[in-house]
């Protein structure tokens, strides 16, 4: 990259991953060199930031997870009252269907509290199309206005819904600037 201006302090916001696209963590300045026409510069100044995030919280809502529910709204709601108060999340639901849980006129909210409405305003049942709700996300996801966008799928199981089909899922994950968690709630008696 090159930049050209006339001032006396750059800030540079970085994420650095390796080799594999996992996220580097523990690094301090003498880990960077920045050059300017060639010439090495000195870093003034480095720090760790919590910037803020588009987050989009995929929960699966088929049969098979309605007793689990509970337990994954009060970790969701928990992971939203402890994150950056400038984070705008979303939530998409998903069974057979796939749905996005705030009102239409909310792409994005900061307030737990709509989150959780989101989050309790389907009743669980129905098959597992999880590969859908992770395109529909991803597809959201564009819309967030912050540079570092990140999902958070919630699942018990295997996808037996979608239209889409994994290979088609892993390549719209490679495609996207997102960093995609999961999270598996799996139970041992289930042989799927």
């Amino acid at each position: 990259f090159e930049i050209k201006s006339d001032v006396n302090l750059v800030v540079l916001h970085l994420t650095v991953r390796d080799h594999e696209g996992n996220l580097v963590g523990e690094l301090n300045k003498e880990n960077f060199q920045i050059y300017e026409d060639k010439v090495l510069q000195q870093v003034e100044s480095f720090g760790h930031e919590d910037i803020p995030v588009t987050i989009g919280l995929v929960v699966d809502n088929s049969g098979s997870m309605k007793s689990k529910r509970p337990e994954v709204i009060t970790a969701v709601l928990a992971f939203a009252h402890s994150s950056n108060s400038q984070d705008e999340m979303f939530v998409v639901n998903f069974n057979d269907t796939v749905t996005l849980g705030l009102p239409q006129s909310t792409p994005f909210t900061d307030q737990p509290s709509q989150l959780k409405l989101a989050l309790s305003g389907i009743n669980a049942g129905g098959r597992t199309a999880l590969y859908d709700a992770i395109s529909y996300a991803l597809e959201h996801l564009k819309q967030g206005s912050h540079d570092k966008k990140a999902l958070i799928v919630v699942s018990d199981g295997g996808d037996n819904a979608s239209k889409h089909t994994l290979p088609e899922i892993m390549a719209l994950a490679a495609k996207s600037d997102a960093m995609i968690y999961t999270v598996g709630l799996f139970d041992p008696e289930d042989p799927d």
